[in-house]
């Protein structure tokens, strides 16, 4: 491109050329440069190139010109973030990317200035990186929640942990046998019914009911007394006649009622709690009341002998 000084730049070319001169005045344009600033080529002839940018920058860029060609060298993009900020004659503000070319003629220094107007990308730039700020702060608060979420979670479960526990203890601790039935099958039970019934441990768990009961229709009778009573969501409790590990038959009370009743996991909640002593202390109060009641019938008879010996 000959800087020649008045004259308007021809071409195809879509990017803004302009040529200053030594002291930083425009001396050609092209037209994408007169279209790009809004003026003709002969309002923009002759103008310090100052005139071509925001007030905010005009008095510190007649110095960085300078010290761009003290270096020597070109490059691109005096700006920030290899940009410059560009001023139509209406007053107008754009970015452009701008190349800066240093250049002798005749014995005179020139500047060749090629500007690309990139108002549409920053604006695009601008609309991504709005968009991944909003994203990132989106992700930031779904990861807060989220990990407020856990939070809650894990208290929680820690929670249901201890509780579960507890009631282990005391599952396990109880002064009655406990059992948990399926189906006639034992889920689970305690250790105190493990050992009302003399079994090792966890050898009842899967076990039918009817290894708790002398006979078949024992457990049949049993079966169909409590099933019956317990479909109308009471309580039954009764004593009944059982059978330990070793087949020694002992008398025990039983207390069932229903658990998650009407859904598909609907169990029976059984207490055991051993009766022999209380039966063995009731069948020998028996045996001494009958002991009594014949020594007073031989008492009785014996005094009516003798009274009948006498007279």
């Amino acid at each position: 491109v000959a800087p020649i000084a008045g004259m308007v730049l021809d071409g195809p070319a879509m990017d803004a050329i302009i040529v200053l001169d030594a002291r930083q005045h425009i001396t050609n344009v092209n037209a994408a440069a007169s279209l790009m600033f809004g003026a003709t080529p002969s309002e923009l002839l002759g103008r310090p190139v100052h005139d071509l940018l925001p007030a905010r920058f005009r008095d510190a860029h007649p110095a960085q010109i300078e010290a761009f060609a003290a270096e020597g060298i070109s490059r691109r993009g005096m700006g920030q973030h290899g940009l410059v900020q560009g001023r139509r004659l209406n007053g107008e503000e754009f970015p452009a990317e701008a190349s800066i070319a240093r250049l002798h003629l005749g014995g005179e220094r020139h500047f060749t200035v090629i500007l690309r107007d990139v108002t549409q990308r920053k604006r695009a730039e601008d609309e991504i990186h709005a968009l991944n700020t909003r994203l990132e702060q989106q992700v930031a608060q779904r990861t807060a929640a989220l990990q407020e979420t856990a939070e809650r979670l894990e208290a929680e479960r820690r929670q249901l942990l201890a509780a579960t526990q507890e009631l282990q203890t005391i599952f396990e601790t109880a002064s009655v046998g406990i059992l948990l039935l399926r189906d006639r099958r034992v889920m689970r039970c305690n250790r105190r019914l493990e050992e009302i019934f003399g079994s090792p441990p966890g050898e009842l768990v899967g076990q039918p009911t009817r290894v708790l009961y002398a006979s078949d229709a024992e457990h049949q009778a049993l079966g169909r007394d409590l099933y019956h009573a317990l479909a109308g969501g009471g309580t039954v409790r009764r004593e009944q006649r059982f059978v330990r590990h070793d087949g020694t038959p002992f008398w025990g009370r039983i207390t069932c009622r229903t658990f998650l009743a009407g859904q598909p996991e609907e169990g029976v909640l059984a207490i055991v709690e051993d009766m022999s002593l209380e039966h063995e202390a009731a069948q020998a109060l028996h045996e001494a009341k009958e002991a009594a009641e014949r020594a007073n019938s031989a008492k009785s008879s014996f005094l009516a002998n003798m009274s009948h010996e006498i007279r």
